[in-house]
């Protein structure tokens, strides 16, 4: 009896051996590694360039791609389109290689089978990824669209290209030059055609900011205008103008230029708000860089989007931001500066699905609530009290010279000449900063006080000084006048 339970026992752990033996060697098979596609992404290497980079570092995209790229190939970002027009989604990716300062486009054509096949890249000029955007435009009387980038390459020039996709008959790819414009300030893409569902390159006009190197110390730029030739296939400029630009001291300009002192992200710190809002539409801006955000108000309602990089610009900076509460919620913010308290703000919505010539609401000029450069705060404010000061006698100084001011204008006499021109009162850094634009066109700064001298008489006060975007520095030249 006992050996008929043991060759029972005996087996059924046989058995169970067995059994056990066999699932694992199933679930083996039926859990073998399918080979797919995946992004490789090694870490990020440090290129040498003369390009004045901000402190903060691109962050790459990190989420996989349909589509396989090379060891080397870094993704910054990619978008899907049946560009073969059958069907089928294929792609286009936006990496940077390691061994290449260039950004490359790759595109993936979906076969018939399902796989994709690389079917070629694009090298382009741009080398900064913060500043890239790229989309696809349909091309007139073509089959194939066309692929539309935009970025700044390593001298900070703005480029705008576009280059038809075609597909040979071996299912490679060849591409065709459509446009490639340059400038040193912004470069935008408006619709001036809204008949039609579709894209088309034809319905749009390149709008290309240049700087008038004629004028250095101005904000001046020159508009030139490009539009779609049928004839040459191409973009040809049809119009320029000249935008006139407001005086600015050139120090501040140099300050602006160097990302590396941080002055510009300084003088953004705080609260901006549209003076040409409607009374029940009130926009309003508030810049943190320090932590990142950066805050749209409108009304009483505030969408907080996170800073994700940054791009500097000769005038201004280029802000790269992701919402919040929905990530997918993507923003370019362009800032240049408009005058010694003002900004143009150009917002792009939702860069990854862009709305292609669709103006923002947020765009316009915008006037700094509280900072370094303060408004005049009324009848009651400092402006105010020197203003009516001044205006009250004429001012005589130990050398014979006369001041004299009216509302809007100043008049120096000394004893050989005149000097005339309009003036202006400013609140900055709690001081009183008169600024003289002189009828020649010099603008001069002057730190201006009002004081009682023991013999009753007043005492004004001119200490010439330099304004920067954060700071005031005052001068050896004093005028004292009585």
């Amino acid at each position: 009896m006992k050996k008929i339970v043991y060759g029972a026992l005996f087996c059924a752990v046989l058995g169970m051996m067995a059994f056990l033996l066999y699932y694992r060697i199933y679930s083996k098979k039926e859990a073998a590694p399918v080979t797919v596609a995946q992004t490789i992404i090694p870490e990020p290497v440090v290129v040498q360039s003369n390009t004045v980079q901000d402190t903060e570092d691109f962050v790459f995209n990190n989420g996989k791609t349909a589509a396989m790229l090379s060891s080397d190939e870094i993704l910054i970002d990619e978008v899907s389109s049946d560009i073969t027009r059958n069907g089928k989604k294929d792609y286009i990716a936006a990496v940077k290689k390691i061994s290449d300062t260039h950004i490359y486009f790759v595109i993936f054509f979906e076969s018939a089978a399902g796989s994709l096949v690389r079917a070629g890249e694009i090298k382009t000029t741009i080398t900064q990824p913060a500043g890239l955007t790229f989309y696809l435009l349909s091309v007139p009387q073509s089959r194939e669209p066309a692929l539309v980038y935009t970025g700044m390459n390593a001298e900070n020039v703005q480029l705008f290209t576009v280059k038809a996709l075609q597909i040979k008959s071996n299912g490679t790819l060849a591409t065709q030059l459509l446009a490639h414009i340059q400038a040193d300030g912004q470069i935008l893409l408006k619709k001036h055609n809204s008949t039609g569902d579709e894209n088309v390159l034809d319905e749009y006009t390149v709008y290309a900011y240049q700087l008038n190197t004629a004028e250095q110390d101005t904000l001046t730029q020159i508009e030139q205008q490009y539009t779609w030739d049928e004839k040459k296939y191409t973009f040809i400029k049809t119009h320029e103008r000249v935008i006139p630009g407001k005086k600015i001291q050139k120090n501040m300009l140099n300050r602006l230029q160097n990302s590396k002192t941080g002055s510009f992200k300084r003088f953004l710190t705080g609260l901006w708000y549209e003076p040409a809002s409607k009374d029940t539409q009130h926009r309003s801006l508030f810049f943190n860089p320090e932590n990142s955000e950066l805050i749209f108000v409108y009304n009483n309602i505030q969408e907080i989007f996170t800073i994700h990089s940054t791009v500097h610009r000769r005038y201004g900076m280029s802000f790269f931001t992701k919402n919040v509460s929905i990530p997918s919620i993507r923003r370019r913010v362009n800032i240049e500066l408009a005058d010694i308290d003002e900004i143009n703000v150009r917002v792009i919505e939702n860069v990854d699905r862009l709305k292609i010539g669709a103006a923002s609401n947020w765009d316009g000029v915008y006037r700094k609530v509280s900072s370094t450069i303060q408004s005049d705060d009324g009848d009651t404010g400092k402006t105010a009290y020197i203003k009516k000061r001044i205006q009250k006698k004429l001012w005589k100084s130990i050398d014979g010279s006369t001041l004299s001011f009216s509302d809007t204008e100043y008049e120096l006499t000394r004893d050989d000449s005149t000097d005339k021109g309009r003036y202006v009162l400013l609140y900055i850094k709690d001081s009183v900063i008169l600024e003289w634009k002189k009828d020649t066109g010099k603008t001069v700064f002057f730190v201006i006080s009002v004081h009682a001298s023991k013999d009753g008489n007043e005492k004004l006060i001119l200490t010439e000084s330099s304004i920067d975007v954060d700071t005031i520095t005052k001068g050896n030249v004093q005028m004292i006048f009585e």
